[in-house]
């Protein structure tokens, strides 16, 4: 009896669950989920997509929205205010990008509790502490390509979880405000900007962040406060700024450091012997499209004899398309890296660079061949423009030969350059032929073209021989 219960009730339960999931099944969507798509997650939440103008139109009705919305992006929608939003305190994730908003008002986002917000590609031209008022716990904030024109520290101050700051592409000239306790941020990208300087002020208090992307702004030396207070920095760009000279120890304290470009400075003279000192994680290093760096010191990478032979962190080295005519052949272990890049650089191929043929060219061969099609000689003139890799596995020393002098250069044009002269040869016997031909044809139209303005202004007499021949005194004939 009791196991004939048992059974009575399993079926009845699950008879429920069945109408419970074919009323689920048969509920038509949300309306907004006409326009927009819309993605259900296994929780019951929401997460709605709109990426056209009529998704504005719709959100002006009266319940639109899900119930349970957890994340929300209208982008591409031409918006120039904000649209219609649920008043949902479930919304955790908030994208308005690729729109016309110029600015929000205060507490824009007060029925929310973020954690994402994403309002790149906009053109927002200030940014206040009011706007965000509420959302406590925003850990990523994206303002990329606006017309931000300066960026107030403050205006994150109750950011306290912030762990993700992107004010790429704006206009920002300076950072103001007090030091805050962001000690959650991890990111910040401030690239493509106006900055002529990371003051320390805002980078006291950052003792967690890990990527620090300061390229493409006016900056003209090495910020001071890297070496002291972003001890925890993994990250460092600094390419396309105004800096000169990269002085000794500029990056003292980055003990963490694993990736550092200092690439695309247009007025880099000089990088000083001891400018990684201290830098000891360092694993990527990219030096490259400085044109006025001609040089670099050859104890620039060197960490101490033991340093160097068990402890090696370098993995990929970067000096492509510097000022380079020599480096020395002792300036790193060429066989411990994994990639090296020294393409477009003016080499000088002259005798005392022969080591490069001998023992660098087989080395970067066998860590990427790639990487040595624009690896060529610039002077002496003889050698220019050849790629080094013709010479690999070559024992003939080329770059310690001398030039050809005048019948040297005869002699061999005579004796190795045969089929060269006999194909010139064929082709300018084609363009000769071709040339007789056109004139041939030429001549024939205008031995005609005489003919007929004769007949038409001369006069016509039979001679002797009863010939009919045409004649002017005017022209000749």
């Amino acid at each position: 009896m009791r196991r004939l219960l048992l059974l009575l009730l399993l079926f009845l339960w699950r008879t429920a669950a069945g109408e419970v999931q074919s009323t689920a099944a048969t509920q038509p969507p949300p309306s907004i989920c006409v326009v927009c798509s819309c993605t259900r997650a296994a929780g019951g939440q929401w997460s709605v997509q709109c990426d056209n103008e009529d998704a504005v139109l719709e959100m002006t009705r009266g319940q639109v929205w899900p119930a349970q919305v957890r994340s929300i992006a209208v982008n591409h929608a031409s918006l120039k205010s904000l649209p219609d939003l649920p008043a949902k305190q479930e919304v955790h994730t908030l994208s308005l990008a690729f729109n016309s908003l110029s600015s929000l008002p205060d507490h824009a986002f007060k029925d929310f509790d973020l954690e994402e917000l994403n309002m790149d590609n906009n053109v927002l031209k200030d940014w206040r502490a009011e706007i965000l008022q509420g959302n406590k716990n925003l850990k990523v904030l994206q303002l990329r390509r606006n017309d931000l024109q300066h960026f107030d520290w403050a205006s994150i101050a109750d950011l306290t979880q912030l762990r993700h700051l992107d004010l790429q592409d704006n206009y920002v000239a300076n950072l103001t405000g007090q030091p805050l306790d962001l000690h959650e941020l991890k990111s910040l990208n401030l690239r493509g900007n106006v900055l002529v300087d990371f003051p320390t002020e805002t980078c006291s208090n950052l003792v967690r962040l890990e990527h620090l992307d300061l390229g493409n702004n006016k900056i003209p030396v090495v910020p001071e406060c890297l070496q002291s207070h972003l001890g925890a920095l993994q990250f460092l760009a600094l390419d396309g700024n105004k800096i000169s000279t990269v002085e000794g120890a500029a990056f003292t304290g980055l003990a963490t450091l694993h990736t550092l470009v200092i690439s695309n400075l247009a007025d880099l003279k000089r990088v000083d012997r001891a400018a990684l000192k201290g830098v000891s994680e360092l694993q990527v290093f990219r030096c490259a499209d400085n044109k006025q760096l001609e040089s670099v010191d050859k104890t620039l990478f060197f960490m101490g004899e033991e340093k160097m032979q068990n402890d090696w962190k370098f993995k990929m080295i970067d000096l492509s398309g510097n000022g380079f005519k020599k480096i020395p052949n002792d300036l790193l272990p060429w066989t411990l890296l994994e990639f090296v890049d020294l393409q477009h650089n003016p080499w000088d191929c002259s005798c005392d660079a022969q080591w490069m043929v001998d023992s660098l060219l087989p080395t970067l061969y066998k860590i990427n061949s790639s990487m040595l099609e624009e690896f060529r000689c610039a002077t002496p003139a003889h050698l220019a423009p050849r790629r080094l890799v013709n010479w690999l596995n070559h024992d003939d020393k080329p770059f310690c030969k001398e030039p050809p002098g005048p019948e040297t250069q005869v002699a061999l044009l005579q004796s190795g350059s045969s089929q060269g002269m006999l194909i010139a040869l064929t082709v300018i016997a084609c363009v000769a032929l071709a040339l007789l031909v056109v004139g041939f044809v030429l001549q024939r139209r205008y031995d005609r073209q005489r003919r007929a303005l004769a007949t038409k202004m001369g006069r016509c007499r039979r001679p002797r021989n009863g010939d009919v021949r045409l004649t002017n005194p005017k022209f000749g004939i």
